[in-house]
C-alpha cells in the first residue's frame, strides 16, 4: 500500500495532521524576535588597558606589545590588530567564523595573568566586539534650559525607566556635563603651611566614609550602630582638617577654594543646528529591536515629569528600516501567492484544482516557523525574504501532482485509481526535484564565513518551506483532490475541452489554448527538425551553448551588497591634532548650516568631541539612490569651500554597520620600520588618488599635535628630596586632577586639582616632599621650576600594529556607478606595476576583504551543490548518462543570467551569486520531468522518438505552470524597491532570468542532447561487444 493509498483511506488523520503543522507554526510565529538581520556579527573580542598619564609610545612598549606576544597564541585567532593611544591600549582579536568566542574569554585571561604590566595601569578588560554595541535608537532633548540642566534631566527622570526594560543594552548620554566638587588647592599656601597634595587628597577620604561599627542592644533589641561622616554640604568639605601648623589645625578651607561646579564638557550634542542632549541606546544581544524600540517610545511617551517646554525627538530609530523592510517583504509575498494563485487558475482553469494546489502556499509558510524556531530563526527580512522566493515553488510538487491526475483521469481511470495511478507515476521526479532544490543550500549552511552566517537564515527557510511542500504534497494534497473531485466525474476534462461560447471570459480562454497550442506546435517542430539529422543536433547544440558560453564575456563586475535604497547619510568630520573644540563646534555648525537648507533632507543630529565629529542625516522618502548621490554629490562641492574642513560623506550601509564589518575599502600599510611604513603609505595613497572610482580617501595620522616636555634636573630634585614620580603625580593632579572621593548626597566626585593661575603657569607649582623636614618650614618646599624645565617635542596620536606590525590605515569609499570588484582588481595592478616595494606590505581589510572571501566561498559552495545535485538524480535514475543530459541545462542559464543583471542595472553582487546556486536546484526540475516521462515512454515500450515527443506534449504544462509560479512569485521582490531590497533583489533577477532561458532552451536542448547520449551509448556498446567479439575470437 503507497502512502498516498493511505492517506486517501484516513482523510480525519490528514486533516489533523495538517491543522497541527498550521497550529505549531502559527504558535512557533508569534515566539519569534523581529529584528533586520540574523544576530552575527564579526567573531572579535577587545582587551581594553587603561593606563593614565601614558604616551602611546610608552603604552606601546610596555602594554601593548607584551599582551600581543601572548594573545597571538590564542587558538583559532585569525588577525590581530592594536590601537596604542594617549591613557589607553585596545587589542582587537578577530577569530575565524564558526569560533565561539564566550569559550576563548578565559583563555584570554588565563594569559593576561602572565603578563607583567605597569603599577599604574589598570588591569585588562576583555569584551566582545561586535554591532550590538552600535546604537538602534538615540533621541535628543532640547529646550530653553541649559544643556547641563537637560543632561541632569535624562540622567535622573529618562535613563533609569530605560534600562530597566528588556533587551536594553548600555545607554550613553551626550551633550552637557555631570557636576562635580572641585578642591582648587594653592601649592603656595600648601608649601607655607608644609602640606604635601597628597596629604589632602588621603584626609578628604578619610573624612567622608560611612560605616558600621559595631551593635547595641535597646530595649531588649539588638540594632546595628553606625558611623556617619559623610560630607553633608560642599562648604563641610573645607572643614577638612588637613594638617597642623604653628596656629594649630590647617583646615582646607585655609589652602584651598571649595566650589560645586560641572565638569569640563568634552562632547557636545546638536539637533537641526540646535544644542540639545542626545541619548544612545544600544541593545542586548539576541533582543528584540522592535520591541526594545516600542517600549522606550512608551517611556517617552509618559513625559516623565519633564517641563512641558522640554521637547523630545528621535533622531535615528532602526525601528522604521526595519518595519519598513519587513513591509516591502511581506508585501512581496503576498502578491507572489496571488500572481501564483493567478498562474494556477489560468492553466487549470477550475477553482476546485486552483484551490487543492493553492492551499499548499499558506499551509507551507505557516508550517514552516517550526522548523524556523526549531534553528533559532527570527523573523528578519531574510527568512522572510525566503519565504517569499519558496512561494512559487512550493506549489511545483502540487501542481504535478494534480496535473497529472488529472491526466489520468482523462484515461478514463475512476477517482480512487486516478489518485493513486497519477501521484504514483510522478513520485520519483517530485521528490528528485524537491532534493534537488534543498541541498543546493547545504553547502551554504557548512560555510563557516560571512556568507554562510548572513544567509543561514535564508537557506534554513527556503529548505523548511521546500521540505514542507514535499510532505504536504504526499498527505493533505491527493486527499484534498480526491475530496473536491468525489461528486464531479466531468473534473478531467475541465481543463481541456473548450469553454461554451457565452461562457465568461470565454474569448480569454480561447486565445491561451491557441497561444499555448502554437508554442507545442512550435517546440514539437523544432524537435522534429533537430532529431532527424545528428548533423542537425550537433550544429544546434554546438551554437546554443557557444552563445551561452560566449554570454559570460558580458558578465558585470563583483560587488558585495548594493546599496540602493537610501535614507540616511553620515558625515564624519576629521579634527586636526590639537585643534580647540570650540573651532570643531564652529565647523559643524557651518556644516548644519548647508544642511538646513535642503529640502531633501528631514533632520540631522551631530555628535561633537575633540578628535572628531558626526552628523547624522536623515533624508525625506523618496528621490532614491539617484536623489541622495546628487545631494553627497552638491554637499561635496560646498564643504569644498569651507577652510581647514576635512569631511567625508558616506551612505549608511545598514548592512555593514549591522555586522560590524568596518569601512568599505581599509588598507593596512606596513614596513620594515616607521619611515618605511610611511613611504609605503604615502605611495599607495599616491595611487588610490589618481584612481577613477575612489573617494572619501583617508589616512590615519599617527603624528599629534606639537607638545611640551617636562625635563626633570634629577640630581637637583634628589637632593631636595624629590624624584620623577612625586613630581609627575603632583603636576598630574594640580591639571588633570585627582578624584579623592564622592560627594554622595549630591552624587558628585570631589576633584582635587590646581587653581586656574597654576595651572596656566606650571613653573610656579609648589611641592612639597612627603618625606621632606617639617622643621624647615617653607625650605622643604620646591619651586617647580628650580628641578624641571619644559621642552618641545613631537607628540604621537596613536600607533597602530596589525598582526604585530606597525600599520598606516587607508581608508575609501567607491564612488557611485562603480563596483567595489572592479576598483579593487584596478588597485590591485596598479599597486604591482607602479609600486613594487609597497606590493608586499599592505594588506586589504573591511568590506573588500570580505567580498573577497565570500566570492571564494560561493564558487566552494556551487561546485558541492553541483555534485549533490548530480547524485541525487543518479540515485533517482539509477543511471550515471541521464543527470549529464540533465546537467546541460546548467550553462544555458547564462544568457538570462546576465542579461537580466543587466536589464536591472546590477552588479554580480553576493546576492546574485547566491542566486545561481539557488537556481542550479531549480532548473533540473524541467530536465527530470523531461526525462522521467522519456523513460516512462521508453519501459512501455515506445522508440525514443516517441517517447520524446510524448514527453513533450504531456509535460509542456506542468512545466510552463511550475516555471510561471516559480518567476511571478519573485517578480515582486525583483521589482521591489525600499529599505532592505538590496539583500534579495539580486536573488531573485538572477534566477527569474536564468529559469526563463534555461527552461524555454531545455525543452529544445534536452530531448537533442538525450537523443545524442543515447546514440553515443549505442555506439559505445556496440563498440564494446565487437572487442568482446574479437578477444573470444583471438
Amino acid at each position: 500500500m503507497t502512502i498516498v493509498e493511505r492517506m486517501l483511506k484516513r482523510p480525519v488523520a490528514v486533516a489533523m495532521f495538517v491543522l497541527l503543522l498550521v497550529f505549531l507554526g502559527a504558535l512557533s510565529y508569534f515566539t519569534r524576535p523581529v529584528d533586520l538581520l540574523p544576530q552575527i556579527s564579526v567573531p572579535s573580542l577587545a582587551v581594553f588597558t587603561y593606563y593614565p598619564n601614558a604616551n602611546p609610545e610608552k603604552i606601546g612598549q610596555t602594554v601593548t606589545v607584551p599582551l600581543e606576544a601572548v594573545l597571538g597564541t590564542v587558538t583559532g585567532l585569525k588577525d590581530i590588530h592594536s590601537v596604542s593611544s594617549n591613557d589607553e591600549s585596545l587589542i582587537v582579536l578577530e577569530f575565524d567564523w564558526g569560533v565561539n568566542i564566550d569559550y576563548k574569554i578565559p583563555e584570554i585571561r588565563e594569559k593576561i595573568r602572565t603578563v607583567k604590566l605597569p603599577e599604574s595601569a589598570y588591569s585588562p578588560s576583555v569584551q566582545r566586539w561586535d554591532a550590538s554595541s552600535m546604537p538602534v535608537f538615540r533621541f535628543d532633548l532640547s529646550g530653553p534650559q541649559s544643556a547641563h540642566e537637560l543632561r541632569r534631566m535624562a540622567k535622573e527622570s529618562i535613563v533609569p525607566r530605560i534600562e530597566r526594560l528588556p533587551g536594553v543594552g548600555t545607554v550613553k548620554i551626550y551633550g552637557g556635563a555631570d557636576p562635580s566638587v572641585r578642591v582648587a588647592v594653592s601649592t603656595r599656601k600648601l608649601a607655607g603651611y608644609g602640606i604635601p597634595i597628597g596629604n589632602v587628597l588621603a584626609a578628604i577620604a578619610k573624612q567622608n566614609v560611612r560605616v558600621q561599627v559595631g551593635t547595641l542592644t535597646r530595649s531588649g533589641k539588638t540594632v546595628p550602630l553606625t558611623l556617619d561622616g559623610r560630607f553633608s554640604s560642599p562648604a563641610d568639605i573645607g572643614w577638612t582638617v588637613i594638617g597642623s601648623g604653628r596656629g594649630g589645625a590647617v583646615y582646607l578651607k585655609d589652602a584651598a577654594e571649595v566650589s560645586e561646579v560641572f565638569e569640563e564638557q568634552k562632547e557636545f550634542a546638536r539637533l537641526d543646528g540646535r544644542e540639545s542632549v542626545a541619548v544612545a541606546v544600544c541593545k542586548t544581544r539576541g533582543g528584540n529591536t522592535l520591541e526594545m524600540i516600542g517600549r522606550i517610545k512608551d517611556v517617552l511617551r509618559g513625559g516623565q515629569g519633564l517641563p512641558p517646554e522640554v521637547k523630545i525627538v528621535a533622531s535615528r530609530d532602526d525601528s522604521q528600516f526595519i518595519t519598513e523592510a519587513q513591509s516591502l517583504v511581506t508585501d512581496g509575498l503576498f502578491l507572489g501567492s496571488l500572481c501564483t494563485m493567478l498562474v494556477l487558475f489560468i492553466f487549470l482553469r477550475d477553482w476546485r484544482s486552483t484551490a487543492v494546489v493553492c492551499l499548499t502556499i499558506p499551509v507551507c509558510m505557516i508550517a514552516c516557523f517550526i522548523p524556523m524556531w526549531y534553528f533559532g530563526i527570527g523573523r528578519n527580512i531574510l527568512s522572510l525574504a525566503g519565504l517569499a522566493l519558496a512561494t512559487g515553488m512550493v506549489v511545483d510538487a502540487s501542481t504535478v501532482m494534480v496535473d497529472n491526475m488529472l491526466r489520468h483521469r482523462g484515461y478514463g481511470r475512476s477517482l480512487y485509481d486516478a489518485c493513486i495511478s497519477g501521484a504514483a507515476e510522478v513520485k520519483s521526479s517530485i521528490m528528485a526535484s524537491a532534493l534537488s532544490t534543498i541541498v543546493v543550500f547545504l553547502p551554504l549552511l557548512c560555510i563557516k564565513g560571512f556568507v554562510g552566517e548572513l544567509f543561514r537564515d535564508l537557506s534554513l527557510t527556503v529548505a523548511g518551506a521546500m521540505a514542507c511542500s514535499l510532505v504536504v504534497v504526499f498527505t493533505m494534497t491527493p486527499v484534498l483532490y480526491f475530496k473536491f473531485s468525489r461528486d464531479d466525474d466531468r473534473m478531467s476534462s475541465r481543463s481541456t475541452e473548450p469553454p461554451p461560447p457565452g461562457a465568461p471570459l470565454s474569448r480569454a480562454w480561447a486565445l491561451l489554448d491557441r497561444i499555448g497550442a502554437a508554442a507545442g506546435a512550435f517546440v514539437e517542430r523544432a524537435v522534429r527538425w533537430q532529431i532527424t539529422s545528428i548533423r542537425r543536433q550537433v550544429l544546434v547544440c554546438s551554437a546554443v551553448f557557444l552563445v551561452c558560453f560566449g554570454a559570460l564575456a558580458f558578465t558585470p563586475s563583483t560587488g558585495f551588497i548594493p546599496t540602493k535604497y537610501v535614507s540616511e547619510l553620515r558625515i564624519g568630520i576629521k579634527n586636526p591634532p590639537g585643534q580647540n573644540i570650540e573651532v570643531s563646534r564652529e565647523l559643524v555648525r557651518r556644516v548644519e548650516g548647508l544642511l538646513a537648507v535642503k529640502s531633501r533632507i528631514r533632520t540631522f543630529s551631530s555628535s561633537i568631541s575633540a578628535d572628531s565629529s558626526e552628523v547624522y542625516v536623515k533624508l525625506k522618502p523618496g528621490g532614491g539612490r539617484s536623489g541622495a548621490d546628487r545631494l553627497v554629490k552638491e554637499l561635496r562641492g560646498e564643504f569644498a569651500g569651507i577652510p581647514s574642513l576635512e569631511a567625508i560623506i558616506s551612505k549608511v550601509d545598514k548592512v555593514s554597520s549591522a555586522v560590524g564589518l568596518g569601512k568599505l575599502m581599509e588598507f593596512k600599510v606596513s614596513g620594515a620600520d616607521g619611515a618605511e611604513v610611511r613611504s609605503n603609505a604615502a605611495l599607495i595613497h599616491g595611487i588610490l588618488s589618481r584612481t577613477g572610482g575612489v573617494v572619501n580617501l583617508g589616512m590615519d595620522e599617527e603624528a599629534g599635535p606639537e607638545g611640551l616636555r617636562l625635563d626633570v634636573e634629577r640630581e637637583r630634585a634628589q637632593g631636595l628630596g624629590l624624584n620623577s614620580a612625586v613630581i609627575s603625580r603632583m603636576v598630574a593632579t594640580v591639571l588633570y586632577g585627582a578624584t579623592a572621593t564622592r560627594y554622595e548626597r549630591g552624587q558628585e566626585d570631589v576633584k582635587v586639582t590646581g587653581t586656574d593661575d597654576e595651572r596656566r603657569n606650571i613653573a610656579d607649582i609648589m611641592i612639597v616632599p612627603q618625606y621632606g623636614d617639617r622643621q624647615r618650614g617653607r625650605a622643604g618646599a620646591v619651586r617647580l621650576g628650580a628641578v624641571a624645565s619644559l621642552g618641545k617635542e613631537k607628540t604621537l596620536k596613536k600607533i597602530e600594529r596589525f598582526d604585530k606590525r606597525q600599520v598606516v590605515t587607508i581608508s575609501a569609499d567607491v564612488a557611485s556607478g562603480h563596483s567595489l570588484g572592479s576598483v579593487l582588481k584596478e588597485l590591485r595592478g596598479e599597486i604591482s606595476g607602479s609600486a613594487p616595494r609597497a606590493a608586499g606590505n599592505y594588506s586589504i581589510r573591511g568590506v573588500a576583504n570580505c567580498l573577497v572571501e565570500s566570492v571564494s566561498d560561493i564558487r566552494y559552495a556551487l561546485l558541492i551543490s553541483l555534485v549533490l545535485v548530480y547524485m541525487i538524480m543518479a540515485a533517482q535514475f539509477e543511471s550515471l548518462l541521464y543527470p549529464l543530459v540533465i546537467m546541460t541545462t546548467v550553462p544555458l542559464t547564462s544568457i538570462g543570467i546576465i542579461g537580466g543583471l543587466r536589464l536591472a542595472n546590477e552588479d554580480l553582487s553576493i546576492p546574485a551569486l547566491l542566486g545561481v546556486v539557488m537556481l542550479l536546484g531549480i532548473l533540473v526540475n524541467s530536465g527530470i520531468v523531461i526525462v522521467s516521462f522519456i523513460n516512462m515512454e521508453r519501459s512501455r515500450g515506445a522508440d525514443i522518438t516517441e517517447a520524446v515527443f510524448t514527453a513533450l506534449r504531456s509535460r509542456l504544462k506542468p512545466i510552463a505552470i511550475t516555471t510561471l509560479t516559480t518567476v511571478l512569485g519573485m517578480l515582486p521582490l525583483a521589482l521591489g524597491v525600499g529599505a532592505g531590497a538590496e539583500l534579495y533583489q539580486g536573488m531573485a533577477v538572477v534566477v527569474i532570468g536564468g529559469l526563463l532561458t534555461s527552461t524555454c532552451l531545455s525543452l529544445l536542448i534536452v530531448p537533442s542532447v538525450y537523443i545524442l547520449f543515447e546514440e553515443a551509448a549505442s555506439y559505445l556498446n556496440l563498440l564494446r561487444m565487437r572487442f568482446m567479439s574479437y578477444r573470444l575470437r583471438t
